[in-house]
């Protein structure tokens, strides 16, 4: 198998950072801003909003309706562009903010935490964060804790790469075809003799470890006769409860091959497991037989 001749990395979570301003607080906010982050703000607005005057501006933030906060969260490993994620909103200390409770987050640009200890803006921007904030109690302090739940929009894509164990043009040219046979032509990319980049495909965007578990299942070579005898081993596998996930998976990589096969296990004499992981195998793959 792939799984068997290379290594498999991607990036890790990535801490975000930012400031940004929050409105609705009805008297509860904040007319102080940091001297720092004002001009940054100020020219964040107008290019929101560029008829706007430097009266309103100025008038915008120094309101009590509104305050600057802190912005954080996480992007999550294997991220692709658009995925949402959980954000915190700190209020500034020092500041005379006495509740962001009800408060909605104007969009604000996330950076990278590690490349942002400061109020400077010159980080790349890879996200966004808006919403409505959600109010919690923290019931060891009974302070308030404010969240925007999926109010960070990531628009940073996580690199996948396999690596060879052993550096070979030929193989990993013959990885790539096999990916890209299975999973569609701009699947992979072999960019050396050691390193096959991978792109998820928009249909495992909500199964993306999965993706990943099937692509090292992959065979590299079969023939008509070899592939046949796997199907038939991996379907005796389901129904062995320690062995039926992974062998599901590996079906589900040999794709439409093994569908009629799987079909046989639907029958209501077989052990209910072995009919599940058949049917959803199915289903996986693109036939509905399983539906029912």
């Amino acid at each position: 198998t792939i799984g068997q001749l290379v290594q498999i990395s991607y990036s890790p979570s990535v801490p975000v950072r930012s400031y940004g301003m929050v409105s609705g607080l009805w008297g509860a906010g904040s007319s102080e801003c940091p001297p720092q982050l004002r001009p940054e703000l100020e020219k964040f607005i107008w290019q929101k909003m560029p008829n706007a005057t430097p009266g309103e501006i100025k008038n915008f933030i120094e309101s009590t309706d509104t305050a600057i906060v802190e912005i954080i969260g996480e992007i999550p490993a294997l991220s692709m562009i658009g995925d949402r994620f959980d954000i915190q909103i700190i209020p500034l200390t020092k500041t005379q903010t006495t509740s962001l409770r009800g408060g909605h987050l104007f969009t604000s640009e996330l950076k990278e935490m590690s490349r942002m200890q400061t109020f400077s803006q010159f980080a790349k921007t890879i996200g966004n964060a808006e919403g409505q904030i959600f109010t919690s109690i923290d019931p060891a302090t009974k302070q308030e804790r404010y969240y925007i739940f999926n109010g960070g929009i990531t628009s940073l894509k996580s690199p996948i790469t396999l690596t060879l164990k052993q550096s070979s043009f030929r193989a990993s040219n013959a990885i790539r075809n096999r990916i890209n046979e299975r999973f569609g032509s701009s699947t992979a990319n072999a960019i050396s003799s050691t390193d096959i980049q991978i792109t998820i495909p928009s249909q495992y965007r909500h199964r993306r470890q999965d993706f990943l578990a099937m692509v090292q299942l992959l065979y590299l070579s079969e023939d008509e006769t070899l592939r046949t005898q796997r199907i038939d081993s991996l379907c005796e596998q389901l129904t062995d409860p320690a062995k039926s996930a992974e062998s599901e998976l590996a079906l589900e990589a040999i794709g439409r091959p093994c569908l009629s096969r799987l079909a046989t296990l639907l029958d209501e004499q077989n052990d209910p497991l072995v009919r599940f992981h058949a049917a959803r195998c199915m289903l996986n793959i693109g036939d509905y037989r399983g539906i029912s």
